[in-house]
């Protein structure tokens, strides 16, 4: 044999063949010896021939149609599993958008009412916080109405007064002047005046000096 020479290893029950073509052996080049001595010099890539069958299976056309619907079958269904691997990602994306977009409208709010107008109306107490002037201590009260306004009172008396009580997170009904309309922090805010409680869930009961669950 030379190299290049073809030579049938094998013949299939189902018709295909097994073909070798006599290739030289790179890594001895073609004396079957290597410099290292283990293994009594012996190239390991040919088992010391020299060369080997670079192997080449050859189909016949039945067979080749089935192989090829195979693959056609096999990619066709990894196709389908990359287009929906892709399709839930971007739908991930979309509802982490849609998500993100929503938190952000919530959060920026929007103003509510005219300037100067008088309003009486129930909102959700969502806490105070507290910060120092040169006149001494001012609470901002945060109410949020049903529609997503951010409503603030900057003031140095107690919410309720000594009739109402109000924990975070309450609905209360107030009554207050719309001042002005502010942006602060990328958000919109309608600051009010001279807000009064009308209603809240805890009222002063003047027999026991206590506030208690009111009923109205």
């Amino acid at each position: 044999m030379k190299y290049g020479d073809k030579v049938l290893l094998k013949e299939f029950k189902n018709g295909n063949k097994l073909w070798g073509t006599v290739t030289k052996c790179q890594k001895c080049g073609g004396t079957g010896k290597v410099i290292w001595t283990y293994a009594d010099h012996v190239c390991f890539d040919c088992d010391g021939k020299g060369w080997f069958y670079d192997e080449e299976r050859e189909y016949t056309p039945e067979n080749l149609a089935k192989r090829e619907a195979k693959f056609a079958k096999e990619r066709a269904e990894n196709e389908a599993k990359r287009e929906q691997v892709e399709a839930e990602r971007k739908e991930r994306e979309a509802a982490w958008k849609a998500e993100r977009e929503e938190y952000e409208r919530v959060r920026r709010g929007h103003y509510f009412g005219d300037i100067g107008q008088k309003i009486e109306m129930e909102v959700t107490y969502r806490g105070n916080s507290e910060f120092r002037t040169a006149f001494g201590w001012m609470s901002v009260y945060r109410f949020d109405t049903d529609d997503g306004a951010h409503l603030v009172w900057k003031s140095s008396a107690s919410l309720g007064g000594d009739e109402w009580s109000a924990h975070e997170d309450d609905r209360i009904t107030i009554r207050a002047t719309i001042k002005d309309h502010r942006e602060y922090d990328g958000i919109e805010q309608t600051e009010l005046t001279r807000v009064k409680i009308v209603k809240a869930k805890y009222r002063l009961n003047p027999e026991t000096d206590q506030y208690e669950p009111f009923e109205a």
